[in-house]
């Protein structure tokens, strides 16, 4: 199925608002071909669609896969954090794909 499929409302209903994407490779130990296919790619994809149909709010579940050993409590925006492992390593990448996005 085409990912344009997916945003397209049933007949009589208006366009969708909100885009809660839940997509991803969860399993630990994968192919790094498999987190890149399976994380980054449809990532892109999917918010590239909600860019494109100008949804409202584009929602990326992503899981904590960062190492956060620094000996500090909590994080912020300035820390850098490395990911973990590929997958990661995808996930990570899966925001930068969407961060690059103009609108």
């Amino acid at each position: 199925m085409p990912v344009t499929k997916a945003f397209d409302p049933p007949d009589g209903v208006d366009a969708f608002s909100y885009v809660f994407d839940f997509t991803g490779q969860h399993q630990m130990g994968r192919a790094v071909e498999l987190h890149c296919e399976g994380t980054a790619i449809p990532a892109y994809l999917l918010g590239r669609e909600a860019s494109k149909r100008k949804v409202k709010a584009y929602v990326r579940v992503t899981p904590p896969y960062y190492d956060t050993s620094v000996e500090k409590t909590a994080h912020d925006e300035k820390d850098t954090l490395k990911p973990t492992e590929p997958i990661g390593t995808w996930y990570h990448e899966a925001l930068r794909l969407l961060a690059s996005f103009e609108e």
